[in-house]
């Protein structure tokens, strides 16, 4: 591949960084110096950090130094379109990575230059834990979805709103099919459970 960044992740494969990763962390923390958003700024280095902290649909070697260089930049970049970069990278990179510490601090300094009361900050910064935003968990093959696993199928689990869980399983044709209550059996009154009670759900399994 021409990327030298892009790899497939196999056992035993290990690429040395770039040359220039040193220059790219400096030249990362000089843009958040700057005193606007030039030319889309928040987008490239929100796309940046994705990148490096294995937050895209298909998989780029992680780069911990990098990712936490650009959250750090988007803290302090002083532009609207920085905190909104942040909200998207808090929901999209998990807690598991290693520069996430840098992310939250990032998103809290970006709330307070905006004015960002606490309440919303609160509701902004909630973990998903690998949650779409529609509330569904996607496992599929390395570089897609929240668990990459090696398997011929990609599974999408969802959880709706009168308490079933269904999963549906797409190949590589795309062709889906679903599985009703994998993890639950069905109840003489499925309200009780809900979206926001997932614990209610797993502990009728059987």
């Amino acid at each position: 591949m021409s990327d030298p960044q892009h790899v497939v992740r196999e056992l035993g494969m290990v690429k040395p960084p770039t040359p220039a990763r040193a220059l790219a962390i400096g030249f990362t923390l000089a843009s958040g110096w700057l005193g606007r958003d030039v030319d889309g700024l928040a987008a490239d280095l929100a796309t940046t950090a994705r990148k490096d902290a294995a937050a895209m649909d298909i998989y780029y070697r992680p780069d911990n130094g990098l990712a936490g260089t650009v959250f750090a930049a988007l803290g302090e970049l002083c532009s609207p379109a920085a905190p909104e970069a942040l909200w998207i990278l808090h929901v999209q990179v998990t807690t598991s990575q290693h520069p996430h510490k840098v992310l939250v601090k990032s998103v809290k300094k970006a709330a307070a230059r905006r004015g960002v009361p606490p309440h919303e900050l609160t509701a902004r910064t909630v973990p998903r834990h690998g949650l779409e935003p529609d509330g569904t968990l996607t496992i599929g093959w390395t570089g897609r979805g929240a668990v990459w696993v090696n398997a011929a199928l990609d599974a999408v689990v969802a959880l709706h709103d009168d308490g079933r869980v269904t999963v549906d399983w797409t190949d590589g044709a795309g062709t889906t099919t679903r599985t009703v209550a994998p993890l639950m059996r069905i109840s003489e009154n499925p309200q009780a459970c809900s979206r926001s009670s997932l614990g209610c759900v797993l502990n009728k399994g059987g």
